[in-house]
């Protein structure tokens, strides 16, 4: 895995996962994944040079590199990384023991607030509302979507009340 280089970026508000593996270009990048699905021990690039595909380290980085472009067959220098993936990176960061990559400090302040998220928002008072328990679940929980910068749904069956729960985030 000497051969990879890689770096957590911050542009703006967005991730991106850059990288560069050494003798490699970015269309290849699918069938080397292919070649590892099929239990290859190598793979012979477009330049004529080998990948070691039994070396963990390649290995782990271009199955976590899979794992965050979403499992699709392009591939660029730059990936976008949601905030919804930012846990999941962090996890493969430690668990594959991915040592190549720099900057992963970018991402600690989001993982830290995804690992302590509050269980209770007070309802605002404007409302002029006593909303029920489940009401003020479905109240935290679209407030801690909000405070994660993440995107979701409140669902549940007709008539209880997501009108109120909704007009309770708003208010805030």
């Amino acid at each position: 895995s000497k051969n990879i280089n890689s770096e957590i970026l911050l542009d703006g508000e967005e991730y991106l996962f850059s990288y560069e593996i050494e003798g490699v270009d970015y269309d290849e990048i699918g069938n080397i994944l292919k070649a590892i699905n099929k239990g290859a021990s190598f793979y012979k690039t477009k330049k004529q040079s080998f990948l070691d595909l039994n070396d963990e380290g390649t290995k782990n980085f271009l199955l976590t590199l899979q794992e965050i472009n979403g499992y699709k067959t392009v591939y660029k220098d730059k990936i976008s990384v949601d905030n919804y993936q930012l846990l999941h990176l962090d996890t493969a960061i430690s668990e594959r023991n991915l040592t190549n990559i720099k900057n992963i400090e970018a991402i600690k302040n989001p993982i830290s607030n995804i690992k302590n998220i509050k269980d209770k928002y007070e309802v605002p008072k404007e409302i002029n509302a006593t909303l029920r328990e489940y009401q003020v679940e479905g109240f935290n929980f679209i407030k801690n979507l909000e405070v994660l910068k993440l995107g979701g749904i409140l669902a549940d069956e007709m008539g209880l009340g997501k009108t109120i729960q909704i007009i309770a985030h708003l208010c805030c």
